[in-house]
């Protein structure tokens, strides 16, 4: 029997699955580092400033012609400041998909069209000069790292995974607006007949804005 033939995801699917590893370990690899650091910091009484935001955005994937992946999303951050320069947390993202894909199965291609909720959660790391808002000034501006994994509420996906890498600029105390870039994993229900293979990463683009509290 011939191999089943490899769907094009928008000639991206090796980059987007190297950048969705890179980001990952980068991510929890400092939350890690930083969770053992707190837990010893609050065993000896040290003391800890919070932070937390909310955000609205909208991604979309890098797809061929004919296709589309659209998500739009409220996003929920928290966490600890680690130093002057460093924020993480736990982020939590809920939203609405609307996507039109060629898919493999294992009776040949198919589309897969599909609308409806989808939710993530997973860590956050924000790297700017915080020192000043801390003070309560405005210029919060950073880069941010994020790594989420969830799902949806179709029987045809089981794991949905997101990460991202961006920019959040501060026009106005408190007010951001942010680019990003990064990758999804959309993984398929085999025991639908779905084949997951190189088309289940995808590159991905797209902007939010938010409120910082």
């Amino acid at each position: 029997m011939p191999p089943l033939p490899k769907i094009d995801n928008g000639k991206g699917g090796e980059i987007a699955a190297v950048l969705f590893v890179f980001i990952g370990v980068v991510v929890v690899a400092v939350l890690v580092v930083y969770a053992v650091k707190y837990i010893l910091d609050v065993l000896t009484n040290g003391d800890h400033d919070y932070w937390w935001d909310l955000t609205l955005q909208q991604d979309s994937l890098s797809t061929s012609h004919g296709e589309h992946g659209d998500f739009f999303a409220g996003k929920l951050a928290s966490g600890y400041i680690a130093n002057s320069i460093l924020y993480i947390g736990l982020v939590g993202e809920l939203g609405y998909m609307d996507i039109k894909l060629k898919v493999e199965r294992t009776s040949g291609d198919d589309i897969l069209d599909l609308a409806g909720a989808y939710w993530l959660l997973g860590g956050a790391l924000r790297l700017g000069n915080f020192a000043e808002v801390r003070e309560g000034a405005s210029g919060a501006n950073y880069f941010f790292m994020e790594v989420m994994g969830g799902t949806s509420e179709f029987s045809e996906t089981d794991i949905i995974g997101s990460a991202k890498l961006g920019f959040n600029y501060e026009p106005a105390q408190r007010l951001r607006l942010g680019v990003h870039v990064g990758a999804r994993y959309i993984g398929l229900n085999e025991k639908a007949g779905f084949v997951n293979g190189d088309n289940s990463y995808w590159l991905t683009y797209g902007v939010d804005a938010g409120w910082r509290f």
